[in-house]
């Protein structure tokens, strides 16, 4: 809130640019730095009600249909897959 009143997405866009071009980082957009935060949280093993908490969601779907992104793969198949990878013994 800026003066009392909730600051527009242009409004929250122009401030945060200021604040990275100061520190003397590149530039995100809020959309990126909102998935970079869900994905790292959950990478940390933060509880997904709580990160949907954290970004004001008031249930954990869209936190986990829209913001959720592996950091790290996970492997789902074991079988002749990894075979072919690494061979059979």
């Amino acid at each position: 809130m800026a003066g009392g009143k909730q600051l527009t997405k242009d409004g929250l866009a122009w401030r945060v640019e200021r604040a990275f071009k100061a520190a003397g980082l590149p530039t995100y957009d809020a959309y990126t730095l909102r998935h970079t935060f869900a994905s790292i949280m959950d990478d940390q093993s933060v509880p997904h009600r709580t990160i949907a908490d954290m970004m004001g969601h008031q249930d954990i779907t869209t936190f986990e249909r829209v913001y959720r992104h592996r950091l790290r793969p996970v492997i789902t198949d074991t079988g002749d897959a990894m075979d072919e990878v690494w061979g059979s013994d």
